[in-house]
């Protein structure tokens, strides 16, 4: 359930901030803002990424920390219609996964910018970003998240009135 989840996540972040584990705590906030925003409560989510952001720019500047918390961001400021906001915090992951040559990193990048991509209308954009997401994920072997991709690339495919390529 959400509750037990958010509660076993909030009981490992006390742990890791008493520990001094920002690493572990960052991730904690991250998983936190997946249960909030599953919950429809971007709101909620946005905080938990605030923070892991900042954790990770502070301990952890230019990694794969940093990847993780702007995409992760730039997908829950699309569900909060701040489009500006949302793409900047892509760009910042994409530039960072750039950076570090993180096939994985840049691979998710690509998806969070296709899918602001298509929060402001530029449906073709957005399906190029999710194609280059694909094609290094299935460079990667990496199924679950390829998956997604496709289920992304279905989703904007089914609104622009392409069921049968859906």
């Amino acid at each position: 359930s959400y509750r037990a989840a958010a509660e076993v996540l909030c009981a490992a972040r006390t742990w890791a901030q008493k520990n001094g584990h920002a690493r572990t705590e960052g991730l904690c906030h991250e998983y936190l803002a997946d249960v909030r925003a599953d919950q429809c409560r971007p709101d909620v989510a946005i905080r938990h990424l605030g923070r892991a952001l900042a954790l990770a720019l502070e301990k952890f500047p230019e990694t794969d920390m940093v990847c993780e918390a702007q995409r992760r961001r730039a997908e829950v400021l699309v569900q909060l219609d701040r489009g500006a906001d949302a793409r900047e915090a892509a760009e910042e992951a994409l530039r960072v996964s750039l950076k570090i040559a993180e096939p994985y990193e840049i691979a998710l990048a690509h998806r969070a910018m296709g899918l602001v991509c298509a929060h402001g209308g530029d449906n073709d954009l957005a399906l190029n970003e999710l194609a280059q997401c694909e094609e290094i994920l299935g460079e990667l072997g990496e199924r679950f998240e390829r998956a997604r991709t496709l289920w992304h690339r279905g989703r904007i495919l089914k609104a622009s009135g392409a069921v049968s390529d859906a």
